[in-house]
């Protein structure tokens, strides 16, 4: 077992952690780092660790088996250990407002991912590996510094929510009309000067900002 330094986790922090159940609030505490005392709750379902300092998560995440909601927004982090792909369930991944340039190696192997927030960071692509998230219903992508959306991206046919305004888009995929099951469409703030006729296959679609 990891031994902690209970001298080192502030106290409205450890009485947080050993507080018991399957929910960890985190938030708003100005960590620079995770208590490792959180990596031995493998109970937790949501964890939110979000509006700290945090430069790195550990590889001792994937200890969590049981996550199911990880909030990391609004922190200082520019990847994630890729260990956390052995935390299978999680369902709910928040990294709004980080550093990040590139999605993590670990994000598209999350299978069960079903909401996935990756705005306000620095991102200048999506890997094509970002179609593998088949379960995803709402992806959030807004105010990055993405000129292309990759073409894999039509695979994600559950996807109910796409928002990927105030990025440099010029085109969107063709295979966008892919997603029958959308709902939600937001591309405006780009460098789009036309869209391509598959979205007319888009027949759920309610609202579209361009």
């Amino acid at each position: 077992m990891t031994a902690v330094d209970f001298d080192q986790v502030p106290l409205e922090v450890l009485s947080e952690i050993n507080e018991t159940g399957p929910r960890l609030d985190l938030q708003n505490l100005q960590l620079r780092a995770v208590p490792p005392l959180v990596m031995l709750k493998t109970i937790i379902e949501e964890l939110m660790l979000a509006h700290n300092r945090l430069t790195v998560i550990p590889a001792e995440i994937s200890n969590l088996t049981t996550l199911r909601g990880l909030d990391l927004s609004a922190n200082l982090l520019t990847t994630l250990p890729l260990e956390l792909r052995g935390c299978l369930a999680i369902e709910g991944l928040n990294l709004r407002g980080n550093q990040l340039r590139l999605v993590p190696t670990c994000v598209p192997q999350l299978a069960m991912m079903k909401v996935l927030d990756l705005s306000n960071n620095m991102l200048y692509c999506l890997p094509s590996a970002i179609g593998g998230l088949v379960k995803c219903e709402r992806l959030y992508l807004n105010g990055n510094r993405l000129r292309v959306l990759p073409k894999e991206i039509g695979r994600m046919t559950k996807l109910r929510r796409l928002h990927a305004a105030e990025n440099e888009l010029a085109v969107v995929p063709t295979n966008l009309g892919n997603l029958t099951n959308l709902a939600e469409l937001d591309i405006s703030a780009n460098n789009l000067t036309r869209l391509p006729s598959q979205l007319g296959r888009m027949l759920a679609l309610r609202i579209i900002q361009v």
